[in-house]
């Protein structure tokens, strides 16, 4: 797996803070989350029972997580956000970035291709480089 089973590790689930909220500090603005048609329906991993991505007409979700909900920083970070960077009829991509304590800006990108509909490619970054390898999953 391109990302190791650690895709977005580090995000809390926000319990008690409303995801949908637009509030500054260490709780992040929701993203408006839109996937394309083409890509909606639960995808996996070749070999492994469970969903890897879930995408429904708005929302993502990503190893049983809401991206919704993951959009409260970790502690010490600031300033995150989750959204959209690409959306065309043959890709889907998406970016998340965050300040650490010292400013530093971290960051992870997500990117799908279309495939024929039995399958997508899916390629991942831990430090946003837009520069990635692909892989299939598969519809569930």
């Amino acid at each position: 797996m391109s990302c190791n089973g650690s895709c977005g590790s580090g995000a809390g689930t926000g319990a008690g803070n409303d995801p949908g909220a637009a509030i500054s500090g260490n709780v992040v603005k929701t993203a408006d989350f839109a996937p394309p048609a083409w890509i909606q329906g639960a995808w996996t991993v070749e070999g492994m029972d469970m969903e890897y991505f879930k995408f429904t007409s708005n929302e993502v979700i990503m190893l049983g997580h809401s991206l919704k909900q993951m959009q409260v920083a970790a502690p010490g970070h600031a300033g995150a956000t989750i959204k959209e960077s690409k959306k065309t009829n043959d890709i889907y991509e998406i970016t998340m970035m965050a300040k650490d304590e010292n400013a530093d800006v971290m960051s992870a990108f997500y990117s799908f291709k279309r495939g024929d509909g039995s399958y997508i490619e899916f390629g991942a970054s831990e430090t946003g480089d837009t520069n990635v390898s692909y892989e299939k999953l598969y519809k569930k």
